[in-house]
C-alpha cells in the first residue's frame, strides 16, 4: 500500500456512555477481540460494524462463518460485546482500531464477504479525501476475497453513491450485480435496519444499495 493508503482514524473513538466501564470493556475484548489477525473459518467481514446491529444478524444467518465486526468506536464495540456475551454467541470477533491496519493483513482470496453500511459520506468537498471508499481500497478489497466473494455497500449520500460508481465502472474484476437503478433502491435481503438506515429515512433521504461480485 502506498502512503495515501497509510491507516489514519478520523472518526470519534469514544461517546458519552455513561454506563461504560473500562474495566468491563477489557474483559470483554480479551474474550471476543480479534487476537493475532486470526480470521477464523470462512470469514465475512464488517466494516463500521457501529453498534453491532447488523453484525448479531449476520452472524445468526451465517453459523458457519466467523464474523469480524470492525469499528473504532469503543461504546459501539462495547454495545455489541455486551450483546455477543449475553447471547452466548461464539462466531463474533471484535477489531477495535482502523480496519485498514487489518486489511494490510489479510491474506488473498480469504474473504467470503464485505459489508459497509453508510459509511462516513465526509461531505464536505475538502474532506472527501478521507472517505475509505477509494479505488486503491476497492483493489484491495477484491484481492482478499474469495473467488465470488461480494461486497455489499450501502449509503444515503448521493454525491458519495456517485463517486463509488464511478469507481466501479472502472474495474472490470468486480461485477456490479444491481446496476439498475430500481434495483439500488432495495435494501439487502436479511438486512437490519440500522441507525443511520433509520435516520436516512427520517430526514427524507433515499439509501442506495449496491452488490458487488468478485468476477475473477
Amino acid at each position: 500500500m502506498n502512503k495515501k493508503f497509510l491507516p489514519r482514524t478520523f472518526g470519534r473513538k469514544r461517546g458519552r456512555n455513561r454506563n461504560f466501564s473500562v474495566d468491563q470493556f477489557n474483559y470483554l475484548q480479551k474474550k471476543y477481540g480479534l487476537l493475532n489477525y486470526d480470521l477464523g473459518k470462512n470469514p465475512i467481514i464488517e466494516i463500521g460494524s457501529g453498534n453491532g446491529e447488523n453484525t448479531i444478524k449476520l452472524c445468526k444467518i451465517n453459523p458457519k462463518n466467523n464474523i469480524i465486526a470492525c469499528e473504532v468506536y469503543k461504546d459501539g464495540n462495547f454495545s455489541l460485546m455486551k450483546k455477543i456475551h449475553k447471547q452466548n454467541i461464539k462466531n463474533v470477533n471484535v477489531f477495535n482500531d482502523n480496519f485498514l491496519l487489518l486489511l494490510k493483513n489479510i491474506p488473498k482470496n480469504s474473504i467470503e464477504e464485505y459489508w459497509l453500511l453508510f459509511p462516513d459520506p465526509w461531505p464536505k468537498k475538502r474532506h472527501n479525501k478521507r472517505r475509505i471508499i477509494n479505488s486503491e481500497f476497492l483493489e484491495r478489497l477484491c484481492f482478499t476475497l474469495k473467488k465470488n466473494g461480494r461486497i455489499f455497500i450501502a449509503t444515503d449520500n448521493s454525491n458519495y453513491f456517485l463517486s463509488i460508481m464511478m469507481k466501479i465502472l472502472k474495474l472490470d474484476y468486480l461485477k456490479w450485480e444491481n446496476d439498475r437503478f430500481y434495483l439500488w433502491e432495495n435494501p439487502f435481503d436479511n438486512m437490519v435496519k440500522t441507525v443511520f438506515y433509520l435516520k436516512a429515512k427520517k430526514n427524507g433521504e433515499k439509501p442506495v444499495f449496491i452488490l458487488l461480485k468478485k468476477n475473477i
